[in-house]
Parts: structure tokens; sequence; C-alpha cells
């Protein structure tokens, strides 16, 4: 299912996209890979299998390859994408705290940034996920503020505890350069079993706190790379409209005291016209 012009809009603009199970794929197989992680017992230390965990957890592969998420990476990437060989299952325990805001380093080395839709990651939630169990949260839009990498956030990490706890325990703001707080919305994404987020590689992000009881939060975060430039005017999604309209942003502009023409609005269609 390739996404349609709303969901490409969306996603230049905010940097994410939430992806709805697929319907082909019946909820239990969401379970038996959840079922899978706690028999690995993966959130212990040294559990982890790293890059090797399409191999111990096989069921993985047919939620990247159903058509929700298959055909929102090619819709991003291109019919030719390749799925990179560097994944990781994150997982949140009762009782652990905010992640710093970051944006993932290139497993490659490479760090430039780019604006253009290159590199994606889907991130697969095998169980519901709510408030409680530590989200995934994103600042939306952040992923077109180009004046720090992930070396320039671990450097500039240096907050005291007192601080933190004055600003309410966000971990990891450190003094100047700061994380883009400013810049978009924080959002926490809250999602049923078996959902996946599409997000542009550069958007900052990170995993929250889980204040549950004795729910486990499970990630799974596998990168995608596009292979070959856009083709002109041989659109890789379900696209009708040829221009980046206001009609298309009216549901993306939340903000009653949004001015009529955003700031980025260049830098949106710029990405909608290069893509197409």
């Amino acid at each position: 299912r390739r996404l349609s012009d709303a969901e490409m809009a969306r996603f230049l603009v905010q940097g994410y996209l939430v992806l709805p199970p697929d319907p082909s794929i019946p909820k239990t197989h969401h379970a038996k890979i959840f079922d899978r992680c706690v028999d690995l017992k993966i959130e212990q230390r040294g559990n982890n299998p790293g890059n090797n965990i399409l191999a111990l957890v096989p069921g993985i592969r047919d939620v990247m390859e159903s058509p929700t998420v298959d055909g929102a990476l090619r819709s991003v990437l291109g019919d030719g994408y390749r799925i990179h060989g560097h994944r990781h299952c994150h997982t949140t325990k009762p009782g652990s705290g905010d992640q710093t805001w970051h944006r993932d380093a290139y497993a490659s080395g490479y760090q430039r940034r780019q604006h253009r839709p290159r590199w994606a990651m889907i991130m697969y939630y095998p169980q519901d996920v709510t408030l409680e169990m530590g989200p995934t949260g994103v600042i939306a839009g952040s992923q077109y503020l180009g004046t720090q990498g992930h070396r320039d956030l671990i450097a500039s990490a240096r907050i005291t505890k007192a601080r933190c706890d004055k600003i309410g325990g966000l971990r990891g703001i450190g003094p100047a350069p700061a994380p883009p707080l400013s810049f978009g919305e924080q959002r926490h994404v809250r999602v049923p079993a078996g959902s996946c987020i599409l997000i542009h590689f550069d958007i900052w992000h990170r995993g929250t706190r889980n204040f549950s009881q004795d729910k486990k939060r499970y990630m799974f975060k596998l990168q995608a790379v596009r292979m070959h430039e856009p083709l002109p005017n041989k659109p890789s999604w379900n696209n009708v409209s040829r221009e980046l309209t206001g009609s298309l942003l009216s549901n993306l502009l939340e903000s009653p005291g949004e001015p009529k023409v955003p700031p980025l609005f260049p830098v949106w269609k710029a990405m909608w016209t290069w893509i197409r």
C-alpha cells in the first residue's frame, strides 16, 4: 500500500508517520514476537543480539515485508530501497528513565545529515504502547534542524541532576547548544500492538521513562536506504497533487497562531518537488 498525498505531506513536514498494524498479519503474530522477546530476556545485560535479531526473531521480517510497511518505504525511498544490516531491539523496563534526546549515528560511520529522504527508520512495536510504558518521543519537524549531530549532543550533555529535576526530568539537555525542544512540538507516540513508526533518519527522538508497574516495552529499530535518485515525474507514492498545497498542510498546522506561510514551507516544498 503506497502512501497518499496527505500521508506523504505529513511525513515530509513532521518527519514521522504512524503505520497501523497491517491487516494481513494476525494479532497472534505480534503476540508471538513479544513472547519470543520475553523468552530471550533481551532486556537483560548481555542478552541483546543486536544485528542478529532477525535470525532469532524471524517474524519481524513478515512485518517489514507487509504491504503497509513495504509500501510506505517504497513511497519514501523508492522501489529499489534496501534494508541496512544494522538493527536493534530497544527495551524499556519498569523504572527506566528518559533517554537523552538524540539523532541516531549512521552505523557505517557516515555522518553527513541530509534533508532529503535518503535514509529512514522503521520502529516496530509488538505490544500496545501506552504513556506509562515509555513510548517513543519525537520532536515533530526537527529533521530539518541542521545545527547539531549525534556527537554534538553527546558532547553537550553535561546537565546536573539538580538542574534536571528542576526542569522536569529531561535528561541530557546540555548547556548551549541544547536539543531543539523549542524547534517543534514534543510528542509521545502511543500505538496499538503491531504498529510501526516510519521516521526520517535525522529526526530528534528518544525513549521515554517507563513508570508502569510491570509492563515491558519492546521496540525493534531497522534502517532503510534509498538506492537511486527519484525518477522525474514518476512519483513513488499514490500522488495526485503536483504541488504541495495548503489543503494538504491544513491538518498539520495545529497552532492557532501559526503564520499563514510557515517559515519552513520553502523547505517542505523543495522536498516534495525533489521526491516527486
